[in-house]
């Protein structure tokens, strides 16, 4: 009879840039990034690229809109009454807003403030955007998926991550 499947874990040093070479973001200097595979916890594109690296690997790679962020949608740049907002609110253009409702998390990137409205956009700042990474499998962890509570790591997990 056989188990059941391991449950894989990358320990990742990453580079994302944007399609200018400019850096996005980045793991720090001994703080990579932990990504349980097959938890929907990254974009497609990135989980693609990276789940058949082998420890020590390191990879270079395109996600596109459609696999990363998806496609920027007009439709998601809305004015909304500046009374939605806090009073002390400092509408500045790039002020970025994360929000929760009943449907879940959002965010909104305010684009300008005019008198008594804000215009804002609800697509996501990489939206559109194609991503360019550079990773590096750290370490490479498998284990029973039920030795390991991917949202509450203690120092009992077998992932690692503490």
């Amino acid at each position: 009879m056989l188990g059941a499947p391991l449950h894989k874990v990358l320990v990742l040093d990453y580079i994302l840039r944007d399609p200018d070479g400019t850096i996005i973001d980045r793991s720090e200097p001994g703080d990579p990034m932990y990504l349980h595979l097959g938890k929907e916890l990254v974009v497609e594109g990135f989980e693609a690229g990276v789940k058949d690296l082998d420890e020590g690997q390191t990879a270079r790679f395109s996600v596109s809109p459609e696999q990363g962020y998806g496609p920027r949608d007009e439709n998601l740049v809305q004015h909304l009454p500046r009374t939605m907002f806090p009073e002390d609110f400092d509408a500045e253009p790039g002020t970025t807003i994360s929000f929760e409702t009943d449907m879940g998390e959002g965010m909104l990137t305010v684009l300008e403030a005019e008198g008594e409205n804000v215009k804002c956009d609800f697509n996501h700042p990489l939206a559109g955007v194609e991503l360019d990474f550079e990773v590096t499998v750290v370490k490479l962890e498998e284990h029973a998926e039920a030795d390991c509570d991917f949202d509450e790591h203690d120092d009992d997990c077998a992932c690692g991550h503490h």
